[in-house]
């Protein structure tokens, strides 16, 4: 059955106030951008990536206003059930689905360009709904990380704090200075990463934000103190354009609402397809070997072929 009209927990908000950039941004570049190559990538792995940035320092990225109306949107969803709940956090990985401003933000080409400029790539949104925005919200719970160490479905994420920081004393957003795989030994073996291996990243100001190569960075929320106030993020998932070179993220069907996640994957390998396709069209190609220009073809179709293949198992 195939329904077109989203389901009762996945229809928007009634929202007053439409997203405006010019209104409610403030956008200022980081004052420094880690690139993967110091936190122990290869230089063939650095110089075969897509986005050469693991993480950034933080930014301002809203206005008074943009912030204003953002924690009066999150303090709206939290009253909705969330997509992931445990003691420590509240994760509403439908924020895009039910706040059009949220939706808005994610689609936003000032930010795209914003991103694309301290990148040195062309960043374009998550076709998937689910990766595109989620709300976070921490909650004071003892000694329990409010994230685990992970790292995450989608390429980029744009966290950005909706919370004084100072009001906090927990609540810390920590990355991992090393690889994945490096990250991923230590965590199997239950060994604490090395104190000079955590980088740990205090905001600014709340309306602040930094990006990270979260497929690719390993990071975690550390707990909130038992008199902390909840802790707010909005994470916003981006991608490069350049799919010549290798973008890593999850291609495959995803935790999301159950009418999503079938089509949410099948719209994103479609976008995949579709790009690589308008970039076939483009070259100039002369050959004889008709094997050589099927194979090529197929090439640009194997997000879908392997798709196709998940749904089928």
């Amino acid at each position: 059955m195939l329904v077109h009209n989203p389901p009762e927990e996945l229809t928007p908000i009634n929202e007053t106030v439409i997203f405006d950039a010019q209104r409610h941004l403030n956008l200022a570049k980081p004052d420094h951008v880690t690139p993967i190559s110091e936190i122990g990538y290869s230089d063939e792995f650095f110089d075969a990536l897509a986005c050469k940035v693991a993480f950034t320092g933080p930014f301002r990225l809203l206005s008074e206003e943009g912030l204003i109306k953002l924690r009066s949107i999150a303090d709206t969803l939290s009253q909705k059930k969330s997509t992931l709940g445990s003691a420590a956090l509240d994760e509403f990985g439908n924020a895009a689905y039910l706040s059009p401003f949220i939706k808005a933000m994610g689609l936003c080409q000032e930010i795209h360009d914003f991103l694309s400029e301290i990148t040195n790539t062309q960043i374009i949104p998550y076709v998937r709904m689910h990766f595109l925005a989620a709300l976070n919200v921490g909650k004071p719970s003892g000694k329990k990380l409010v994230r685990r160490w992970h790292t995450d479905y989608q390429s980029l994420n744009l966290i950005i704090f909706l919370d004084d920081p100072s009001a906090h004393v927990g609540g810390k957003l920590q990355l991992y200075k090393g690889t994945k795989e490096e990250a991923e030994a230590f965590l199997k073996k239950n060994i604490p990463f090395p104190d000079d291996k955590i980088e740990t990243i205090v905001p600014t100001n709340a309306g602040y934000a930094i990006l990270i190569q979260g497929s690719l960075l390993t990071h975690s929320v550390t707990p909130l103190h038992e008199h902390d106030p909840i802790r707010r993020t909005l994470v916003l998932g981006f991608r490069s354009n350049d799919i010549v070179k290798n973008i890593f993220e999850y291609n495959g069907v995803a935790p999301d609402h159950s009418l999503c996640k079938y089509p949410e994957a099948a719209k994103h390998a479609a976008s995949i397809a579709i790009q690589r396709l308008n970039g076939f069209i483009q070259q100039e190609l002369y050959t004889e070997n008709t094997n050589l220009i099927l194979e090529l073809l197929e090439n640009n179709l194997r997000e879908i072929r392997d798709l196709t293949k998940e749904f089928k198992n």
